[in-house]
């Protein structure tokens, strides 16, 4: 296998966990997952989409990562209650790197107020 073959196989695993963390945040924007509501399982979501168990798994583990997602062992994984907590976490996390600045923030803030006010 070449180069290019193996490029390409490593994009469309990708493409499919992309696939799977879009699918999920839509059901939460479509109002069918709320806060701690149960995630589909791996099977169901694979299945559904067309995808890997592998890609499932890994997009489930990014949502966990982002703290939007919690697991309980033998239960399953739901959408969890404190993403806020996650959400600060990652921003503190960000300004300690200097990855964005107390401005961009800012801007950032300014920018959702007027989505949620609107």
């Amino acid at each position: 296998i070449d180069r290019m073959e193996i490029t390409m196989a490593k994009q469309s695993e990708n493409m499919e966990y992309q696939k799977a963390i879009n699918h999920i945040v839509q059901m939460v924007k479509d109002g069918q997952l709320i806060v701690g509501s149960k995630i589909p399982s791996e099977r169901d979501l694979s299945e559904s989409l067309g995808i890997g168990r592998n890609s499932t798994r890994e997009a489930i583990s990014i949502l966990r990562g982002m703290g939007l997602v919690e697991s309980r062992h033998g239960s399953g994984n739901y959408i969890a209650k404190d993403s806020g907590a996650a959400i600060r976490s990652m921003i503190a996390l960000m300004l300690a790197l200097k990855t964005v600045s107390e401005y961009d923030l800012l801007e950032f803030r300014r920018y959702f107020s007027h989505i949620v006010v609107d």
